[in-house]
């Protein structure tokens, strides 16, 4: 959900406060978002386009990144008994093409 809309959604008085610095990252947060966030968000490392499109995150089939983490996350419904069965090839539900669009440009 896009900033904006969330925006509306925070009761005045909640202790939410928002800086537009950091993209409404820190919407919800009751942290001093001058202090805090910027070091919070440095802990993060974001992939480049050429690295999400590589086998670990969007690329390599069934054996990619993503496609595994989808097949796991799937287990964990079936153990609870709350679906029959899981697919074992989530690749056909990833698609590398525009973040290896992005990384050729």
């Amino acid at each position: 959900m896009g900033a904006r809309r969330y925006r509306r959604r925070v009761r005045p008085g909640s202790g939410a406060r928002e800086d537009d610095r950091f993209g409404g990252k820190a919407l919800l947060s009751c942290a001093d978002i001058a202090k805090d966030v910027p070091d919070a968000l440095a802990a993060y490392s974001y992939p480049t386009a050429a690295e999400q499109a590589l086998a670990k995150w969007l690329g390599g089939g069934a054996d990619g990144g993503v496609a595994k983490a989808m097949a796991s996350t799937a287990k964990f419904p079936k153990a609870q008994g709350r679906i029959i069965d899981v697919s074992t090839d989530f690749s056909g539900f990833v698609d590398r093409s525009y973040a290896a669009a992005t990384a050729a440009t």
